[in-house]
């Protein structure tokens, strides 16, 4: 138990050291604004058409980062945002009903900078923006603008030196980390006062030669399904156009996916429990993180957390991943230690 404690100590002293980082290089041009309007549409004209935003200066040449958030609270209206130079020229601009986008690292020069809102009506002003941005337009259906109707509008955005990190999400991540391995310690200390044993620390010789040689074999399938899915998922976004796994939270699936193969193939060759372990551990230990994660997912569902954002799976998805992959794990362990104890029993008759 105490070195694990040393370990957590050990992880949180180093992400620490990495936040003081952050503090000296994170660049922040413009802190995070948020603009609120009701746009009137009448016999499809915005009131008001344009918005102005705020405005910011660079002092030197370099690389940078927008970072945009549109929300609407009714459909058929497009909101597009605009950054433009001293020359009057944009170097940025996104549309959307509902969008959170982060640029790519925009390459700019030291100068005094504007933004605007476009509260947008119809596919003529659409496209108009896209082309004095230099951008192209498609879309695979043509959008339904609302002709009459009144949009309340939320804007938030902020403008960034590129690689530099927002120190609340950073002290977020942070908290997020220490409660989850304070978590696992304190999960580990029940554990064992329950008269079970889990082995965290991956001890010399918790294996024996058998054992070893099914995991290695474990190893290999699940390394070859997560290769597989990794292929699948580029292909469904590159041949079908389907996007919802391009994400963070899609390749965790993959990942959760090949540790489900890795886990089955241990437990049907008795290669999964070390010789520090016991039944009533992993029981306890599968059972406890696999509830919290269902139960952190649920609720996210029931507070009406978007899972899907911009197309793509939302980060909010993984602890429902997460649960799911233990309490797949869970039955297949416990059906494997019921099928052992019945041969064992046969065997003693």
């Amino acid at each position: 138990m105490r070195k694990i404690l040393i370990r957590i100590l050990s992880v949180i002293v180093v992400i620490l050291a990495l936040v003081g980082i952050s503090f000296m290089t994170s660049g922040e041009i413009m802190g995070d604004v948020s603009q609120t309007t009701t746009v009137e549409v009448k016999d499809g004209v915005a009131s008001p058409a344009t918005m102005e935003g705020s405005s910011f200066t660079l002092e030197e040449d370099g690389e940078y980062v927008v970072y945009l958030k549109i929300e609407n609270d009714s459909e058929g209206l497009i909101t597009g945002f605009v950054v433009y130079d001293e020359a009057g020229d944009i170097v940025f601009f996104s549309t959307g009903e509902d969008l959170v986008v982060e640029s790519t690292d925009l390459k700019l020069k030291a100068g005094d900078y504007k933004t605007e809102f476009r509260f947008i009506t119809n596919e003529e002003e659409l496209s108009q923006l896209i082309k004095e941005g230099k951008g192209e337009y498609y879309s695979e259906e043509e959008y339904a603008f609302t002709e009459n109707g009144t949009f309340n509008v939320t804007m938030e955005y902020n403008v960034k030196e590129a690689g530099a990190m927002n120190i609340y999400y950073l002290l977020g991540v942070i908290c997020g980390v220490a409660v989850g391995l304070a978590f696992v310690a304190l999960l580990v200390y029940l554990t064992r006062k329950m008269g079970g044993k889990i082995d965290l620390e991956c001890k010399k010789g918790a294996y024996d030669e058998r054992q070893l040689l099914a995991r290695g074999v474990a190893y290999k399938y699940a390394f070859f399904t997560l290769m597989i899915g990794m292929v699948i998922i580029a292909l469904m976004e590159e041949i079908a156009g389907i996007r919802l796994f391009m994400s963070m939270t899609g390749v965790w699936i993959m990942i959760c996916i090949s540790l489900a193969v890795f886990a089955t193939i241990c437990i049907l060759k008795d290669a999964y429990m070390s010789l520090y372990e016991n039944v009533k551990g992993v029981v306890i230990m599968f059972s406890a993180v696999g509830i919290l994660n269902i139960a952190i997912g649920i609720g996210n569902i029931v507070d009406g957390t978007s899972l899907i954002e911009n197309g793509v799976l939302s980060v909010r998805c993984t602890n429902l991943i997460v649960g799911l992959l233990f309490l797949y794990i869970l039955p297949v362990f416990i059906g494997r230690v019921i099928y052992n104890n019945k041969q064992l029993e046969e065997d003693e008759e």
